[in-house]
């Protein structure tokens, strides 16, 4: 092997990492991976999650009525996928937590459920 191929396979190694993860005020993340939202009570935020519960009863024609964001986490990708936590009472005024994945698409305010379900608890 030449010397010039050891180098450059040696800076390969010590340089990708810069590449594959970033980080941020104290957590590590992956570049496109999910980060935290630190609010959830912005009127964007809570209209994401209120057109989820909204999408999710039109499409499987249930009640569910929001109540509330317990935690969110956003992925950039194409757009931005909005991973939701969200707190709601299902027809019986049970309260239930489920997991909302919605996309939105970038520059416009296309949006798309992409996932709505209960979380196990």
């Amino acid at each position: 092997m030449s010397l010039n191929f050891k180098l450059l396979v040696l800076i390969s190694i010590f340089i990708s990492p810069l590449f594959s993860s970033a980080e941020t005020t104290h957590t590590k993340i992956l570049l496109g991976g999910y980060v935290p939202i630190n609010d959830t009570t912005t009127p964007e935020i809570q209209a994401i999650a209120k057109f989820a519960v909204s999408e999710h009863n039109n499409e499987s024609k249930t009640h569910v009525t929001y109540m509330k964001i317990v935690k969110g986490e956003k992925q950039v990708v194409a757009g931005i996928n909005y991973r939701l936590i969200i707190e709601a009472k299902d027809r019986n005024e049970m309260i239930q937590h489920y997991e909302a994945i919605v996309y939105v698409k970038a520059g416009t305010d296309s949006r798309k459920l992409v996932s709505f379900g209960p979380i196990e608890e």
